[in-house]
């Protein structure tokens, strides 16, 4: 049996869940390793059972999100991601928002209080010119001035997107 350190034991436990069919429940401020996102993020990207994921506040940053962001590009069954409160810059969004191009299924997905900025905001809101599932993008903690904010608004008048929390 493989040993873990003790902060990647939790990351083995939802592994373990996610694997089995389970539902993973609330993952909230729970501190992941880098490395663990790799992992983690294959076992989502294969599943065909999660439907939702809280990780917020998991230490995820740029590294995390860009490796969440593949799983998402990839997965076919989950619609809710709350992962805000992570650190996500604009590399991490700009990843995200690529992967909302390709993702389908996704209906909610909650970045507050991340710290990507106008440039993160202008990122994902050229995916929601083309993603027709997602209906609530939580953006609200994450700085945004007045050009990022139109920038989000212009993309979303279109869309089927029912709600966008910017405050």
């Amino acid at each position: 049996t493989a040993t873990t350190s003790p902060s990647s034991q939790p990351v083995q436990d939802a592994i373990a869940k996610v694997e089995s069919g389970e539902q993973l429940g609330s993952f909230n401020r729970r501190a992941f390793q880098q490395s663990d996102w790799d992992r983690f993020s294959e076992v989502v990207a294969s599943s065909a059972t999660v439907l939702k994921l809280w990780l917020g506040s998991t230490a995820m940053g740029d590294v995390g999100a860009m490796k969440m962001a593949v799983a998402i590009a990839r997965n076919t069954s989950l619609k809710f991601l709350a992962i805000g409160g992570n650190d996500i810059g604009i590399v991490g969004a700009q990843a995200l928002g690529e992967a909302l191009l390709s993702n389908d299924t996704l209906e909610e997905l909650m970045l507050h209080n991340n710290k990507f900025g106008d440039n993160g905001a202008k990122a994902l809101s050229v995916a929601l010119t083309s993603n027709s599932t997602l209906k609530l993008l939580t953006l609200y903690g994450t700085i945004l001035v007045e050009a990022g904010k139109h920038c989000v608004h212009v993309h979303i008048l279109t869309l089927p997107l029912t709600a966008i929390t910017l405050l």
